[in-house]
């Protein structure tokens, strides 16, 4: 890769060999910018080249474009070109583009010129199909534009500017209040809970998406927003999903919102997004004959709730579910005996007694993930795995077993939830050590510990 400050010692010639590809079979746009040498980054070099072409007479203008081959054509290919019309895909879409580019030929005597990195293959046969409506001064334009973003690309390819890239921006906690959504039902039954669904009569939820992506960095070099969309836009989007979707989950909400923003905007790559129930149960209100729970009446729920995220990703088959992790998150439990924690190590630096027998309070967060992604959904609910069920589980284990550690006690949790469900690939457990210090030698009053708590987390995957 050339530095960006060798450019500048460079004679004409060696110059035009260097970076003269940038822009198609035309040298001339690197001789006239060579003449501002040096240049502090490639953006300053860009800026010079583009300059060079608007400062050239229309004739030569056409020519620049004219050099650019058709696309999806059968002509000779410059290295540069042949490998951005490889990477989209464009047999996907050969008999549609072939109309469209011939038809834009006809009209304006030029070929029809796009940065296709930036489009999808049924992208671009859209956007021919919607500039020919345009005059032939507004397309020149359009082209030369075009043309830039090309260069700009291939020019960041060859040069760099000694930085690698990891980019990504979205909209964060989009909270979303749904009422009456499908009630979640057909859940399988466990010994361990007595969680066989639930109404969805409020279906709230906090949304968070981010769009991952080397095709928007411009924007973040050169204020080039023309790959980015709106966050306000997602958010929108996000709302007027959440009236649409018929489904019960969270997951499966958070699938309709992954794979519609790639079917919607062409600009995005690939997108994560992920939610987190808001949880409101209902209020027990007094009845004849005794308390009932409310069919209208929600209160705020406890800190625990389910989480998911999903990742979604381009195939040649649209969108591609690349990764899925759900969640029961929060769940805070407090057995008050039957653990202990005895025989670990002793040194100078320890104070903690041993205890045989303490009340513990574990902070729990589970996550888990499915061999197949799609049961995630929740279109199949006898392979769906509810956070509500999830926590009882553990609270099951957790109530039954005489531990010697929270290690121990983890373990045993994701083992149980492993044998419950069998359509899991894996499970993770978190759990934070909130226990209480003894207050008095009787052992009747707790309070809280140094603000510091231990951590013990555990995967399990089943082997391949």
């Amino acid at each position: 890769m050339t530095d960006i400050a060798d450019l500048g010692q460079l004679d004409r010639e060696a110059f035009v060999a260097e970076v003269g590809f940038a822009f198609e079979s035309s040298p001339w746009v690197a001789e006239a910018a060579w003449e501002e040498r040096p240049f502090g980054s490639v953006g300053e070099l860009h800026a010079a080249m583009v300059r060079a072409v608007e400062r050239a007479p229309e004739e030569r203008q056409l020519a620049l474009i004219r050099a650019h081959p058709e696309l999806g054509g059968t002509e000779v290919l410059t290295p540069a070109s042949a490998s951005e019309q490889a990477a989209v895909g464009l047999d996907r879409e050969r008999p549609q583009l072939e109309r469209a580019v011939a038809a834009y030929r006809e009209r304006f005597g030029f070929p029809f010129v796009i940065c296709v990195r930036e489009h999808t293959p049924a992208g671009i046969v859209a956007s021919a199909e919607e500039r020919l409506g345009h005059s032939p001064d507004e397309e020149r334009a359009t082209a030369l534009a075009e043309i830039a973003k090309i260069a700009a690309l291939r020019l960041g390819d060859r040069l760099g500017d000694g930085v690698d890239y990891e980019i990504s921006y979205g909209k964060s906690s989009v909270p979303v209040f749904r009422h009456y959504a499908t009630p979640l039902a057909g859940l399988p039954e466990l010994p361990e809970s007595a969680f066989r669904g639930r109404d969805n009569v409020l279906f709230a939820n906090e949304i968070t998406v981010e769009v991952f992506g080397d095709n928007f960095l411009p924007a973040y070099t050169r204020g080039d927003n023309s790959s980015v969309v709106a966050t306000d836009s997602m958010k929108n989007f996000i709302l007027s999903e959440a009236r649409e979707y018929e489904g019960a989950t969270l997951e499966g909400y958070l699938a309709r919102l992954g794979s519609g923003f790639l079917e919607r905007y062409e600009q995005m790559h690939e997108v994560r997004v992920s939610g987190r129930e808001l949880p409101f149960d209902p209020a027990q209100v007094p009845r004849t004959g005794g308390f009932e729970a409310s069919r209208v009446l929600r209160s705020r729920g406890s800190g625990e709730h389910s989480v998911g995220s999903l990742r979604y990703g381009r195939s040649e088959r649209g969108s591609e579910l690349l990764e899925q992790r759900s969640g029961r998150v929060q769940m805070e439990l407090l057995k008050v005996e039957g653990s202990a924690f005895t025989r670990f190590v002793r040194d100078e630096y320890t104070t903690l007694p041993e205890r045989s027998d303490r009340p513990l309070f574990i902070l729990l967060d589970v996550h888990w993930s499915y061999t197949d992604p799609h049961n995630a959904l929740g279109e199949t609910p006898a392979r769906y795995v509810a956070g509500e069920q999830v926590r009882d589980v553990c609270a099951a284990v957790f109530d039954g077993l005489v531990s010697e550690s929270i290690q121990q006690l983890v373990h045993e949790m994701g083992k149980r939830l492993l044998e419950r469900y069998p359509q899991l690939r894996s499970v993770e457990l978190a759990a934070g050590n909130m226990t209480r210090d003894p207050y008095g030698d009787d052992r009747k009053v707790f309070v809280p510990p140094f603000p510091a708590f231990g951590t013990i987390t555990l995967k399990m995957t089943r082997s391949e």
